[in-house]
């Protein structure tokens, strides 16, 4: 027997008694972790979002980004951020892409990695254009060559601002706690 027959067998056999005791949380997060769908909700670990939707601001719809996968846009970012609280795994910071060989100058970033981009580095905020906290910021909707003047900035609270005209104005697209 392979391992999706084991664990539907004792997904069928335990589902029932699971429930009644109120465990199946539980039960099928390890299920899920193994790359089986959860029967309740059809997810597997990767795809089931960290937080709830109830968290994002109200205009935000909640783009369904995958856990550890790669993403540039603007809205799957910023997504990534809300629900995993890091960036997406394509994000280098600017130190670590320049050990790689990026030279800023030369917009030589998509040369040097497979397809990265820079965020996850500080964000001074010393125009106070934001309320005050720490904030890190992330390119998006990077294309390779010269970064453009798109970039999010957030904060560990879960705050989460867009800036298409490198920070001249901000948009909040995701309020945290």
């Amino acid at each position: 027997m392979n391992r999706k027959t084991i664990t539907n067998i004792i997904s069928t056999l335990l589902l029932t008694g699971l429930v009644w005791l109120g465990m199946s949380s539980g039960f099928f997060d390890y299920v899920s972790s193994l790359g089986q769908p959860n029967p309740i909700d059809g997810q597997t670990s990767q795809e089931r979002p960290s937080k709830t939707s109830e968290q994002t601001t109200t205009s935000q719809t909640e783009n369904q980004v995958n856990y550890n996968q790669a993403y540039l846009s603007k809205d799957e970012v910023a997504a990534y951020l809300d629900q995993y609280d890091e960036l997406p795994p394509n994000y280098l910071t600017k130190q670590e892409a320049q050990d790689l060989g990026w030279r800023p100058e030369l917009g030589n970033l998509w040369e040097v990695t497979d397809h990265g981009a820079i965020g996850g580095d500080h964000f001074g905020n010393f125009e106070a254009k934001l309320p005050e906290n720490e904030y890190r910021e992330a390119d998006v909707n990077y294309t390779g060559g010269s970064r453009n003047s798109e970039r999010l900035v957030y904060s560990k609270d879960g705050d989460i601002y867009y800036t298409p005209d490198h920070y001249d104005s901000f948009d909040l697209l995701y309020e945290g706690d």
